[in-house]
């Protein structure tokens, strides 16, 4: 029989020179915890013959290129485990990051704990469902424009019996006759044309990825609807590709010219975040 450190081994002799075995430790760390193994201790004992399979099969699926996140059917965001699939982004760490740059600056913004907030593009809800976990007397919206996305995004916030707002709609669309606290958005700001790896491109929704010819098209109709809005003070917080701050920046001091757009980098470095409030009388 194969032991748990012999399965490692074999799975690591078939990945090609340009493949990232690491990516078969974390799968069977995965299935060792869904079945409270501790695998650090077992490495030299005997696989059971089931997981052993499922290991094996997983295998094949990751030298296809095939997501981890879609061989688990999860991904891991802030501490919770949150469903994927081929309808919404794999979660990444950056986002991670815009959460907590958010609730950093809702502390310092706001005097009071029950706001409502808006994730627009939501995706698989990661965002949303955050927020509300982690700021429980808060209002949380989630919106989309795909229905199957909204649909994933449900089912995470049931699982982690969060009350959420679901709405379907283009962006602000289907929340533009409230007022809303905090606005958050992480948009599809993928350049057209851009060349992507093969998990990514084979593997996620091309709806969610893709901005139109710059990456910039939905940023604009985000701020093209903000604009029709009835806004008090509302923070807007946006997610963007690290080469795209100075063109956003631009789009929004078209249409907000008197705010103030501030910018926080991800934790390689790279500009990531964009923050700005919109107060009127």
């Amino acid at each position: 029989m194969t032991t748990f450190n012999q399965a490692l081994k074999q799975a690591t002799q078939k990945a090609r020179d340009d493949f990232d075995a690491l990516v078969f430790k974390r799968y069977l760390v995965e299935l060792c915890a869904e079945e409270s193994i501790d695998l650090y201790l077992r490495m030299s004992e005997e696989m059971p013959v089931h997981l052993f399979q499922t290991f094996n099969e997983g295998v094949e699926d990751l030298l296809q290129d095939k997501p981890l996140a879609h061989v688990l059917g999860y991904e891991w965001f802030y501490g919770r485990k949150f469903k994927v699939n081929h309808d919404v982004l794999i979660p990444r760490p950056e986002t991670e990051e815009l959460v907590v740059h958010v609730m950093d600056r809702v502390e310092t913004l706001f005097d009071h704990s029950t706001l409502k907030i808006a994730d627009v593009a939501c995706g698989s809800g990661i965002i949303g469902c955050t927020l509300k976990a982690e700021m429980v007397e808060c209002s949380v919206t989630c919106t989309d424009i795909s229905e199957p996305a909204l649909k994933v995004a449900q089912e995470n916030a049931n699982t982690l019996g969060l009350e959420i707002t679901f709405k379907q709609g283009n962006m602000l669309e289907p929340i533009q006759n409230e007022e809303w606290d905090v606005i958050v958005c992480n948009p599809p700001y993928i350049e057209q044309d851009e060349t992507l790896e093969n998990s990514v491109k084979d593997y996620e929704p091309h709806l969610a990825l893709f901005g139109g010819h710059d990456g910039l098209d939905l940023y604009r109709l985000f701020l093209d609807q903000l604009q029709q809005m009835k806004l008090k003070k509302t923070l807007i917080a946006f997610e963007m590709g690290h080469q795209q701050r100075h063109s956003i920046t631009q789009e929004i001091l078209k249409r907000f010219p008197m705010v103030t757009v501030e910018c926080e980098l991800d934790l390689n470095g790279k500009e990531r975040m964009l923050f700005f409030v919109i107060e009127k009388p």
